[in-house]
């Protein structure tokens, strides 16, 4: 049975909590209100989120023990007939909590699902996998408004459209994380490499989210309103503001990457 830690470490933890900014912004700017569509949604996205990297570390498998012997399958700390099981188990709760949330759409998690199976399979053969990998994030966004009732709403829409471009640009750099900085990068931050910047993006993503619902939405920025509900695009947003520094805070003890 693997344990705690190692579940946390093939899910990339750190960024567990951009996933729920990500559903937190996305269902504010759908409309959603009460309970239990959201607690589901935010269930059901951290399960599918958390199986999709699980996955992405058994399909690499071959790879990181060229290329990464400190991961879990390479250090042989974990089978890699374990993380396949634990992986899909992961996406297969997660996939049934969000359909839960609302099976009128059920379509947008399943198209989750798939393009985080595809990513996870083809994503070290094909240059195009970061717009696959932008897909995952902007559908996550999708998934998360359709369990609020609203997806086709035009502020969910750009949500999800803005998300995919920045997760695209995030993708491209992050092939290059393991390379010092260079040209902007060097003259922003000379002493950080791009892995560094690839985490700061990574734990910047509540503050995408924040921008987004401070640009798009109105409302009460009340924490109690935003725990029952009620609280409108202000609320939430600063909700999402707090996740990240708990990205920052994870990122010290977890691989973010």
């Amino acid at each position: 049975m693997p344990t705690f830690h190692q579940i946390l470490t093939l899910a990339r933890v750190p960024n567990i909590p951009t996933v729920w900014s990500n559903i937190l912004m996305a269902w504010t700017l759908a409309g959603g209100t009460g309970w239990p569509g959201l607690p589901a949604a935010l269930i059901g996205g951290t399960l599918l989120y958390a199986g999709g990297c699980t996955l992405n570390d058994a399909c690499d498998a071959r790879w990181d023990r060229a290329h990464k012997p400190e991961r879990l399958i390479p250090t042989g700390a974990m089978t890699e007939r374990a993380v396949w099981t634990l992986g899909l188990m992961e996406m297969g709760c997660g996939l049934l909590l969000m359909i839960l949330a609302n099976p009128r759409t059920w379509f947008l998690p399943l198209g989750l699902a798939v393009a985080i199976l595809a990513y996870d399979y083809r994503h070290k053969e094909t240059p195009w996998s970061v717009i696959v990998m932008g897909a995952c994030r902007a559908l996550l966004v999708l998934a998360a408004a359709g369990a609020a009732g609203a997806w086709l709403d035009v502020r969910v829409l750009t949500a999800a459209a803005v998300v995919w471009c920045y997760i695209i640009g995030l993708s491209l750099l992050a092939r290059r994380e393991s390379r010092p900085g260079g040209g902007l990068l060097r003259v922003l931050r000379p002493q950080w490499s791009v892995g560094r910047w690839v985490e700061e993006m990574l734990a910047a993503i509540p503050l995408v989210d924040a921008a987004l619902l401070f640009a798009k939405g109105t409302g009460q920025a009340c924490l109690a309103c935003v725990v029952a509900g009620t609280g409108g695009a202000q609320g939430m947003a600063l909700i999402c503001l707090l996740l990240w520094p708990l990205c920052r805070l994870l990122q010290q003890k977890y691989a973010a990457t």
